[in-house]
């Protein structure tokens, strides 16, 4: 599963400013996504220990962790739909990270970005790694090979907790941003909204009329090529959902317009769509018989939330002890998706050692990993940022001075 998306952090830079500069939240932060985005966390964790594990065996990951049979057959109608929050992600994503490009030049982005991502990638990857070659569950050179693509965000997995595919996801959206930046943000960020929105909308009706019409040939290919990572990674079937943040952020920061409405309903409903496509493939479908629509209509609902959410509080700010408190809880969710499947599994297996029965250790790990990932973002990711930050800015006027001089002798 997951990266989960972030809203822009502080600035942790240290050229200037105090360390309680650098801890104060930016005024430009949207609380409710940070809220919104805790919320969709938890529909993954849920999701992975009370779903999931019953159904995946045999790949090194929470089920063969966890060594005994998940099974609740009543919780079914209610879960199986948690993946969802993957692609919530992504609409937020899309939202955060575009606010997060303005004014900002290519490296500043990059280093932002990369300064956000590795501290907990590396922290929890590292866990799960010892935690796999402490259990055996994949041999060590299995679980190697998995831990270093994880570090480098390889796009070819598997990696060393299933959740990290969507950091590549990511990764892919932070060069197309990256891209934009380098050409010109102010003029180029629509075009690139536009650009993900509308492309994908082709493929998702080729794709609807495939399955729904049960065309062969190249349709059917198309269909596909549509469910696979590849796509995913491409952003030809994740596209659209960071089209919708970023035509959010546009609306919000540009005005209402006919086009911008109208571009942002292609990219809701090409989302929409697609998530029912993807539903169709899913085990809660194929061996549950749950109705492929719902997740659609879950991620509809969610999505005009945060819709909403914006809009309010562009118009009526919330206070700054709440937004603070939301910051908080936002900047937690990115390690909580890292830590919840392999760190999560194994601590479930503990606990299922002392004895409690399987639903009990299963509440016990959730609670256990929130607080894990709360003392992540508040004690542990800060210091680490702001030490890469200075080692890459150091590094990057280096470079400028090196080129300088170069300039001056030739």
């Amino acid at each position: 599963m997951q990266k989960i998306p972030q809203t822009p952090a502080p600035d942790t830079r240290v050229a200037t400013g105090s360390v309680r500069a650098q801890r104060r939240t930016p005024a430009r932060t949207v609380a409710s996504l940070d809220l919104l985005r805790l919320l969709a966390a938890f529909l993954v964790v849920v999701y992975h220990y009370y779903f999931y594990a019953g159904i995946e065996t045999g790949r090194g990951g929470i089920a063969d962790l966890i060594g005994v049979p998940v099974s609740y057959p009543s919780l079914v109608p209610y879960l199986w739909w948690g993946w969802v929050g993957v692609y919530v992600f992504f609409v937020i994503s899309g939202y955060v990270i575009t606010l997060s490009a303005e004014g900002r030049g290519v490296a500043d982005f990059a280093i932002g970005r990369f300064t956000r991502l590795f501290p907990a990638l590396f922290v929890f990857a590292s866990a799960a790694w010892l935690v796999v070659l402490w259990t055996g569950v994949l041999p060590a050179e299995t679980a190697t090979l998995r831990y270093l693509k994880a570090l480098v965000l390889s796009p070819k997995g598997p990696w060393i907790d299933g959740g990290i595919w969507t950091l590549t996801v990511e990764a892919m959206f932070y060069l197309l941003i990256a891209i934009v930046i380098a050409l010109g943000a102010d003029r180029w960020l629509p075009r690139a909204a536009r650009l993900i929105a509308y492309g994908p909308a082709v493929l998702v009706v080729v794709s609807f009329a495939a399955v729904e019409l049960q065309l062969g040939g190249p349709a059917a290919r198309v269909a596909h090529l549509f469910d696979s990572y590849a796509a995913r990674f491409f952003l030809v079937s994740t596209g659209s959902f960071f089209a919708t943040g970023m035509l959010a952020h546009e609306i919000r920061a540009r005005g209402l317009t006919p086009e911008r409405l109208l571009s942002l309903g292609v990219a809701c409903v090409t989302s929409g769509a697609a998530l029912y496509l993807l539903s169709l493939h899913k085990p809660g479908v194929v061996d549950f018989g749950m109705p492929p629509l719902l997740p659609t209509l879950i991620w509809g609902g969610v999505t005009l939330a945060a819709l909403w959410a914006i809009a309010a509080e562009a118009r009526r700010p919330v206070g700054a002890g709440l937004r603070r408190l939301a910051r908080s809880v936002g900047l937690m969710t990115y390690p909580l998706y890292l830590v919840n499947q392999i760190t999560g599994a194994f601590l479930i297996a503990t606990l299922l050692g002392l004895r409690l029965a399987l639903p009990e250790a299963s509440a016990i790990a959730i609670v256990l990993i929130f607080l894990i990932s709360f003392g992540f973002a508040r004690w542990v990711e800060p210091p680490f940022r702001r030490l890469l930050t200075r080692a890459l800015d150091a590094g990057r006027h280096r470079l400028r001075a090196g080129r300088a001089r170069r300039r001056r002798a030739a």
